[in-house]
């Protein structure tokens, strides 16, 4: 899809919320959702939402 949100939280407490630029799952690899943003400046809260993806959701953000 495209512009997907994602509820960024801790201790069932919304913090936040990180739109990609597309989301599709991955038939390749056993149909794991892949999450791709276009960056031309990795700013310090991008990296940081990008980590909590990974933290929250197991989701690596592809950059493309």
């Amino acid at each position: 899809s495209v512009h997907p949100r994602f509820k960024l939280g801790t201790c069932g407490h919304v913090i936040g919320e990180y739109e990609a630029d597309f989301s599709y799952v991955d038939v390749k690899s056993e149909g794991s959702l892949v999450v791709e943003d276009a960056k031309g400046v990795r700013t310090a809260l991008y990296q940081w939402k990008a980590r909590h993806m990974k933290a929250q959701y197991g989701i690596e953000v592809r950059e493309v």
